[in-house]
């Protein structure tokens, strides 16, 4: 099989066949059209991360580079042909040589309930679930490339919260733009709608719309979050806005005090809730914060106002921990 897995009562380990490096090249050329009487090729048809022929595909000098990227090193491939006599079957076999080199790395997909985990990794293979290995987070996959190592190793980091926030990645619907598990407060003709073509993880983020009036959009966690006293966490999301004058503003309410979470970490009575800074790409947001001595019971609150009719604002992968 390609992939064994051997438990241990601290480790598992998976196993991954690869494709040797020395059989991988990102600089290709094809030289053709010999002339018997010199017995030399007089034309060229090439691609690497710096360039390629005019005849070869937009595209192709990029999986060049990112060949490059992943193995660290240029490993050139010259391929002499006496036959071929025309410029598109040149770069069609140039073509051709990129695609076959690209794809020789594996890539392994697994899925797991575990939410942290510490892993060795070869250079070739990179998790990208938002759950896994969100970028920039703090509690994330810790990652240490080497490529001389055909072993990858899981090994669970010990943590005492679960993610506090139910669907938090946005995934469960109960209907069209009803995210279960949170509650639509809107005001006005502002709202919430599921976003299915930007999101930052899965298929599913969600897309608040504004009015340009003023009035908000906000989704409510329902029910409540139950957290422990005295207890560090840590809040993390994903956000984007489609202008940079309005973003998320969180809300997290103890139910017991009545005391807002502030941006500092601290706690208060007003004001109610803090903005993010604003990004026109998806930005990873955080915040560390010690709960109070009283109280298990805390409202969470995203939501945003603004004045700039048709402006959204998205938000995806919600975690407490």
């Amino acid at each position: 099989a390609d992939y064994e897995i051997e438990p241990s009562s601290k480790k598992s380990t998976l196993r991954v066949r690869k494709t040797p490096l020395n059989s991988v090249f990102n600089d290709i050329e094809v030289l053709y059209f010999k002339n018997y009487h010199t017995n030399e090729y007089e034309k060229r048809s090439f691609c690497n991360k710096d360039g390629k022929s005019s005849g070869v595909a937009a595209g192709y000098d990029t999986k060049c580079s990112t060949s490059f990227t992943n193995f660290g090193f240029v490993r050139k491939l010259t391929v002499e042909s006496d036959y071929i006599r025309d410029d598109d079957t040149a770069d069609f076999l140039v073509q051709w040589l990129v695609d076959w080199f690209y794809l020789q790395k594996r890539i392994a997909n697994f899925t797991s309930m575990i939410q942290n985990v510490d892993v060795e990794l070869g250079d070739m293979t990179t998790p990208t679930h938002s759950r896994i290995y969100p970028s920039g987070n703090a509690i994330a996959t810790k990652i240490a490339h080497n490529l001389a190592t055909d072993e990858i190793s899981f090994e669970l980091v010990d943590h005492t919260h679960d993610n506090k926030v139910s669907n938090g990645d946005l995934e469960s619907l109960d209907g069209a733009d009803d995210f279960s598990d949170w509650t639509e407060a809107n005001n006005g003709t502002s709202s919430v709608n599921d976003e299915t073509s930007t999101q930052h993880g899965g298929d599913h983020a969600a897309r608040f719309d504004l009015d340009g009036t003023g009035n908000y959009a906000a989704i409510v966690h329902n029910p409540n979050l139950t957290l422990v006293v005295d207890t560090q966490y840590t809040l993390t999301f994903y956000n984007k806005s489609s202008v940079l004058t309005t973003s998320i503003a969180v809300g997290l309410q103890n139910t017991t005090s009545s005391n807002y979470l502030q941006s500092d970490g601290s706690w208060a009575a007003a004001p109610t809730s803090f903005g993010v800074p604003a990004s026109l790409s998806w930005v990873y947001f955080s915040i560390n914060f010690t709960t109070e001595g009283a109280g298990t019971a805390f409202v969470l609150e995203l939501k945003r106002s603004g004045s700039i009719a048709g402006a959204s604002i998205y938000i995806d992968d919600i975690t407490i921990f």
